[in-house]
């Protein structure tokens, strides 16, 4: 008689932990990945800023400008049609909608050191920076340089803080001492890697951080002997800046 009361019982003690654990290896879901992406298209440069942009010029001596909205105007007269600047690669309201950055950025002769930096964001190794930059021709008149660079170790915008006179402060690069871009380090006027006439695409891919983290890259226009009075710098647009989280 025990028997026939022992086995029964058995088997449904034996079920119910099957739908116990069946139940629980359902709800054991895999979290999707957060997509940190994002588009900058510089349509407001004030827009950009009040998304997290930073501007700082650490050219010396300093100029009257740093990174501006981008320049562009057509101005049509009895006998010829001027155009002033380029217009952006992508735009929604006029051909302003671009970031530039000229010799302006430095009184008279001296190193342009103007920055751009990216609003703060979670990146990691193998995320990608692509953008659109362009020079006012090329051949060039004057050489034109700009800078991809990282900061793996914090989210600071206010490094090269000195006298307007201080030299060394255009080439102090804070705590961005990543170089993930360079274009046109040798200053050349034309040909092979030398700075682009027209929009061209760059991408530059994220490296050097321990760990996903909240960092900002930065575009700095860098030019030696620039200025009104130097032998190099013109100005170089950005447009339609992408970060691509992987």
């Amino acid at each position: 008689m025990l028997k026939k009361y022992i086995i029964p019982s058995l088997v449904v003690f034996t079920f119910t932990l099957s739908s116990i654990a069946v139940s629980c290896k359902k709800e054991d879901t895999p979290t999707t990945p957060v997509n940190y992406s994002w588009t900058e298209e510089f349509d407001t440069l004030q827009n950009s800023i009040d998304r997290g942009w930073v501007i700082q010029n650490n050219s010396r001596p300093g100029g009257a400008e740093s990174w501006i909205q981008g320049i562009y105007g057509v101005t049509v007269g009895k006998t010829a049609t001027t155009i002033s600047g380029y217009g952006a690669f992508s735009s929604m309201y006029s051909g302003q909608d671009y970031a530039i950055a000229t010799y302006a950025a430095v009184n008279g002769s001296g190193t342009i050191s103007a920055w751009l930096f990216s609003p703060a964001t979670t990146m990691k190794n193998g995320d990608v920076i692509e953008f659109y930059t362009r020079t006012l021709k090329n051949p060039a008149d004057f050489s034109d340089r700009l800078q991809v660079r990282l900061n793996p170790l914090d989210t600071e915008t206010t490094f090269g803080d000195g006298a307007l006179t201080n030299s060394a402060t255009a080439e102090n690069v804070g705590n961005y001492k990543t170089l993930l871009l360079d274009i046109n380090p040798t200053l050349l006027k034309t040909g092979a890697g030398s700075y682009p006439g027209t929009w061209t695409k760059y991408t530059a891919t994220i490296s050097g951080l321990a760990a996903p983290l909240k960092r900002r890259f930065a575009f700095r226009y860098y030019v030696t002997d620039g200025g009104s009075n130097g032998v190099n710098s013109e100005g170089v647009g950005l447009d339609q800046v992408k970060f691509i989280s992987k």
